[in-house]
């Protein structure tokens, strides 16, 4: 791989030569590696050969990774396919079931999911800044099939704003130069620019600050990049710690990970590029601080019945234009924030009718009652690519494998999206 001459002169000039030389060597030894996270909300049994991820036990590496990204349980929801190295930050994080949680840099969603693995009886909040990367982050936690997140739209800085005093962990995984990942994005690896990094740095460490100001005495916040250089890293950390001494760095609890540089040693947590995962960045914050919590508020939850389409869903049924929403056993989220994602979409009103949408696919207890048609591994196959499934009854049903929901049909009608299709083989 080409490298970036002023790159590698930061390596060298911030490594030691033998790591500097293993970090580099990294970039043309060893391809991306790729994981398997199961979703604890559908249990499956994987129909494929896999191994555990030596940086992370619960993460599986696929001996395919090809058939994991078409196969059935992927499009169902059972799992998200992830970089182990970027399953550390929430590992370290060691969310509780009770937990409030704040994500704040969220997009795509992979830590979104992993905490939602764990927090089933607390929220968490996902924010992301950009409204487009924040779709595609819907999109993942609806596949989730939970309803203890809400996803909000903010530049980070200003959540304080709405959520100040308020969560009991964080992860902030940053904005950042990308370093770590440039076996997945060779074409960057030529963009190194160290007025960028120092833009960054100080972002980041605004970002910091910010997550302080949404924290709680005693609450953890993990710090994680997926970039090298100190600047970004251990360097933000520091700094924050001098303008907050009462906070202190604790364990990460990561066994694999190589120390800090800049005089963290075994309070930060470094993962060069390897055959294991790509670079990352960790530090763990306990925050010392004297202010009132401020704990989440819901608006009033009413339980209704709601007829669709000759199928009945029971719970807050919200009604908005031609939109009709659900949550099984809380009411809205009660926020002035930008909030893009707060309940399950059941249906969209088109042309005078509802059509039932993909959302609500995912979410077990508003599907108990949808007739349903299983199929098998082909025929799975088949509708995923867009083709019939071979149904003599009219109306809508919803296509299985394995007891797991793939989407509906209406009539012989495919009514998967086309935009989350199997398009690269016929079957």
């Amino acid at each position: 791989m080409e490298l970036h001459a002023e790159f590698i002169k930061m390596i060298y000039k911030e490594f030691d030569d033998e790591t500097a030389t293993m970090i580099l060597k990294a970039y043309d030894k060893h391809d991306p590696v790729r994981g398997i996270k199961l979703n604890t909300n559908k249990p499956i049994n994987l129909p494929f050969s896999y191994k555990p991820s030596l940086l992370n036990e619960e993460i599986l590496i696929p001996d395919d990774y090809k058939i994991a990204v078409v196969h059935p349980f992927h499009h169902a929801g059972c799992y998200y396919i992830q970089d182990p190295s970027a399953t550390l930050p929430v590992k370290a994080l060691n969310p509780k079931p009770h937990d409030l949680v704040l994500d704040m840099c969220s997009a795509p969603g992979g830590k979104t999911t992993q905490i939602l693995n764990a927090v089933n009886e607390g929220f968490l909040i996902s924010n992301e800044v950009d409204y487009n990367r924040a779709l595609k982050l819907v999109g993942n936690v609806e596949r989730w099939g939970v309803e203890n997140c809400c996803v909000v739209n903010h530049d980070g800085r200003s959540l304080p704003k709405y959520f100040s005093n308020t969560f009991d962990k964080i992860v902030l995984d940053v904005p950042c130069s990308g370093e770590g990942l440039y076996r997945k994005q060779p074409k960057h690896a030529l963009n190194f620019n160290m007025k960028t990094i120092f833009e960054l740095a100080q972002l980041q460490g605004e970002l910091l600050e910010a997550a302080y100001q949404c924290s709680v005495d005693g609450a953890h916040i993990v710090y994680s990049t997926c970039t090298l250089n100190p600047y970004e890293n251990e360097e933000v950390v520091i700094r924050f710690l001098e303008k907050h001494p009462e906070c202190v760095l604790i364990d990460h609890g990561l066994k694999q990970a190589q120390p800090g540089i800049r005089n963290l040693g075994n309070k930060g947590a470094r993962f060069y590029p390897s055959e294991d995962g790509e670079g990352h960045f960790v530090a763990k914050i306990r925050v010392k601080k004297e202010t009132k919590r401020n704990t989440l508020t819901f608006k009033k939850y009413k339980s209704s019945t709601i007829e669709i389409n000759k199928m009945k869903f029971t719970g807050h049924i919200i009604k908005h234009n031609d939109k009709i929403k659900c949550l099984k056993d809380r009411g809205p989220l009660d926020t002035d924030a930008h909030v893009i994602h707060d309940g399950t979409m059941i249906a969209i009103e088109k042309k005078g009718r509802y059509e039932f949408t993909q959302s609500c696919v995912y979410v077990p207890y508003l599907t108990q009652d949808i007739p349903k048609i299983a199929v098998d591994l082909n025929q799975a196959y088949q509708y995923l690519y867009g083709l019939s499934v071979d149904n003599p009854k009219t109306g809508y049903y919803l296509v299985t494998y394995q007891n797991q929901c793939l989407g509906f049909i209406k009539g012989q009608n495919n009514k998967y999206p086309k935009g989350l299709r199997n398009r690269f083989e016929r079957y």
